[in-house]
């Protein structure tokens, strides 16, 4: 018989507990713990608590795939409750891959079996087998056993820089080839953390500490009178010891080919699987036009940069990508992320900008359903732009299902969905798998800050905040958040020296020394005063204080019908900080207003 998911699942396709996990694999709870210990059952812990364990329906499914021949000969299946339908592994479909929906089970592209070990092909066929020990992590440890591997940026040895863009994007296919292999028991670092290695001079060990990952691919590509010669080499970190190197020898007239037919054949070789006489088979993705694709690595560059005029170039050259080549989906995920996160910057045009990232990110999914990252994005715009929250869990579980190394799916799911839901404890374990794969992001590193913020975590938080200042002094979210949470403590004069250098990170230098200038007269409520004014005065080098902004300082003066006028003018506006309406502790005084209730409820906040 088949597992109906829906009702032994908990909430966002999990299973929240020892016994709901057991209940799902039809066995006792003894047996469950002991396969985790002896078999690499995919269960997480839950930081911060004492036992507390919860396990993802995809992981543990992509678990029994692998098993499917290989039952608990000792493990006895509880009587059927009325609640569930017990399953044993012998009972499932043929190899699949396979989720269970409420349907029953459904084929998913893209998603391979899961196993006990990463088996690597060598020569020959024969196997290394690699022994899978826990990661150490910032805060409470996370217990993700898995090997994690990071693919080093392939150098371009062609003696023509133009021709960087090839070995970027064979860096890019890998990653995306390597880290949906079998996402339960391999971790990939994301393309974030990666590229920042380009032309280091760092050896193996530095970047694996770095990292901290167990294997590192590298490689070089040489492009010479249309062909390509591409080297690979996967390296053991704890030794620095090659495990296998292999060069491929290619026609370069198909760039995209090219680089799909190498990622494949290399992730082959390191695939995490049981039944090693299955193969890898080449991406069947659409393809795309080298011109086209060169546009969308421009587009990449610019948009990892998270800057107005960074994000701003990279819209035009994903549009261009797009000009190129209509049907370009991962393009279309590109301009909508893009135009998505502008509109969280003070931008004139963010209501015409709201518009165009829902419709290219919808494009995009319609483009290409098997693509995690168009699925984040939609689910990003579907939260930020429309409070939908229930489309939004929807495409976040999706993205989760079709790559959970997806470093993007976990932050944002963490950030946009589970935090403003007040669902901490989740929120901070989602962001810290985040933070595991994409370790060097300075904004993830931030938002876990954020999240411990609103948990009401301070020293965690202050502690990440820091942190990422040390990466990047210049990283203005940090700031912000470190103004919030100075502001929270009533450290008024650190709040407005934080506020002081987004200002002036941002470009509006004049405003900073405006409101310096007005605590140093006045105390904060000069500065409250001073982004009261600014509402209504555009001239001069200054710019209108926007309505969450506004609320806040009407509150601090005491004036709480205003404050509430504000809140609701960002309601209307679809402003996308409402969705931390109910956790965000600048709203602490408001909690119990009966019209602050409303707005919280419009908002789909509170049922």
């Amino acid at each position: 018989m088949r597992v109906q998911a829906e009702k032994v699942t908990g909430r966002d396709g999990r299973l929240d507990s020892w016994k709901a996990i057991a209940d799902y694999l039809g066995r006792d709870v003894r047996s469950v713990q002991r396969w985790e210990l002896e078999r690499g059952l995919p269960v997480r812990r839950i930081p911060g608590t004492k036992g507390g364990v919860f396990a993802y329906v995809v992981e543990i499914d992509a678990w029994l795939n692998g098993h499917r021949n290989a039952p608990d000969a000792n493990a006895k299946p509880q009587p059927d409750s009325g609640a569930a339908t017990s399953v044993h592994p012998a009972e499932l479909p043929a190899p699949g891959p396979y989720i269970a929906n409420s349907s029953g089970w459904i084929r998913i592209k893209h998603v391979f079996p899961a196993i006990l070990l990463l088996v690597i092909a060598v020569a020959a066929g024969s196997y290394l087998l690699v022994k899978k020990h826990p990661h150490s992590a910032p805060g409470p440890e996370l217990t993700d056993t898995r090997p994690m591997l990071a693919v080093l940026p392939f150098a371009n040895l062609s003696g023509d820089a133009s021709q960087d863009y090839f070995a970027d994007g064979l860096t890019e296919e890998l990653i995306t080839e390597i880290g949906r292999l079998d996402p339960a028991h391999l971790g990939v670092i994301a393309r974030t953390s990666s590229m920042q290695y380009k032309q280091t001079r760092k050896d193996v060990a530095e970047i694996g500490r770095e990292l901290k990952v167990d294997y590192v691919l590298e490689g070089s590509v040489r492009r010479e009178q249309g062909a390509a010669r591409i080297s690979a080499q996967l390296i053991r970190v704890q030794d620095q010891s090659h495990v296998w190197a292999q060069s491929y020898q290619r026609n370069a007239e198909h760039v995209l080919d090219v680089q799909r037919e190498v990622a494949a054949a290399v992730a082959d070789k390191i695939r995490v699987r049981l039944l090693a006489s299955e193969t890898t088979q080449p991406p069947d993705g659409p393809g795309t036009l080298p011109e086209a694709y060169d546009n969308y690595l421009e587009g990449l560059y610019f948009a990892n940069q998270r800057s107005v005029p960074g994000l701003s170039a990279a819209a035009n050259f994903f549009s261009r990508a797009i000009e190129i080549d209509p049907n370009y989906a991962a393009a279309y995920a590109g301009l909508a992320q893009s135009y998505t996160l502008l509109v969280l910057n003070p931008v004139d045009n963010s209501e015409e900008l709201k518009r165009k990232a829902k419709v290219a990110a919808a494009r995009a999914v319609a483009l290409d359903d098997s693509s995690a990252q168009a699925h984040v994005i939609l689910a990003g715009t579907k939260v930020l732009f429309d409070f939908d929250w229930a489309g939004a869990e929807s495409q976040f579980r999706r993205a989760l299902v079709l790559n959970p190394n997806n470093a993007l799916a976990h932050h944002w799911y963490a950030d946009l969905y589970l935090a403003p839901q007040a669902r901490f404890q989740e929120a901070i374990a989602e962001m810290k798998v985040a933070q595991q794969l994409d370790p060097l992001s300075l904004i993830i590193n931030t938002d876990l800050g954020y999240a411990y913020y609103l948990a009401g975590d301070d020293d965690a938080a202050v502690t990440e905040f820091r942190k990422v200042l040390d990466m990047d002094p210049k990283f203005v979210p940090a700031h912000f958040h470190m103004s919030m949470l100075y502001y929270k403590r009533r450290m008024y004069d650190r709040a407005v020296d934080e506020t002081a250098l987004v200002f002036q990170q941002s470009g509006q230098g004049r405003l900073a020394a405006m409101q310096q200038e007005a605590y140093a007269t006045s105390g904060y409520p000069g500065v409250a005063r001073l982004i009261v004014a600014q509402q209504d005065r555009t001239a001069g080098g200054n710019m209108p204080s926007s309505p969450l902004s506004l609320a806040s300082a009407y509150l601090f003066l005491g004036n709480t019908e205003q404050a509430l006028s504000a809140l609701e003018s960002a309601y209307a506006n679809h402003d996308p900080g409402i969705i931390y309406l109910k956790v965000d502790p600048a709203w602490s005084a408001l909690r119990s207003n009966p019209r602050f209730q409303a707005l919280e409820r419009r908002a789909g906040l509170l049922n």
